[in-house]
């Protein structure tokens, strides 16, 4: 199965066996999902999760050129690649998710100066069986493998990009030196 789907936030399960994790099978020994949210968070760090939640807010949902993919399996769609983004629009619709108090204050303020989360609710998302996933997992994650994966931009390519649409360049002598 492929196909690109609209699905309500709350039929996505973050999956428990996300190598980001370090950890397997966490569901099937009756770890909740807001456990699996928390071990996240601790392992990302709180402050790249808030961040991430405040460029969703800011940009009315999730990047558009990067879908969510998902495994349907027993019945449930489980996100493979995607779970930072899941996560943050589930902590934006329930703040109380997170453990820390200082995220859990902070994503509540957030959410308290937004007049409107209504895309915070649905996703689009790319469904697939658990082969495909894996191996778009191993395309994005695991550096450019000789121009199969996704090649990062150098820091004047990134600057070049700014300049081009009227912004500073970050590294503004590297740049004037590349350029």
């Amino acid at each position: 199965m492929r196909e690109y789907k609209i699905l309500k936030l709350n039929e996505l399960s973050i999956w428990s066996d996300n190598p980001r994790h370090f950890t397997e099978n966490l569901t099937k020994d009756g770890v909740k999902e807001e456990d699996i949210i928390n071990i996240l968070i601790d392992i990302v760090g709180e402050g790249k999760m808030f961040n991430l939640i405040t460029d969703i807010v800011a940009s009315k949902g999730l990047m558009g050129n990067i879908f969510p993919i998902i495994v349907e399996k027993d019945g449930k769609y489980l996100v493979y690649d995607g779970n930072r983004r899941i996560s943050s629009l589930k902590l934006l619709n329930n703040p109380d998710i997170a453990e820390s108090e200082l995220l859990k204050n902070k994503i509540k303020k957030l959410v308290e100066s937004c007049d409107d989360l209504s895309f915070t609710t649905e996703v689009m998302v790319y469904i697939t069986d658990e082969n495909e996933a894996l191996e778009l997992m191993d395309k994005t994650h695991n550096g450019e493998q000789e121009g199969v994966g996704l090649i990062p931009w150098e820091a004047f390519q990134r600057d070049g990009s700014l300049v081009k649409r009227g912004q500073s360049a970050k590294y503004q002598i590297s740049y004037k030196i590349s350029s």
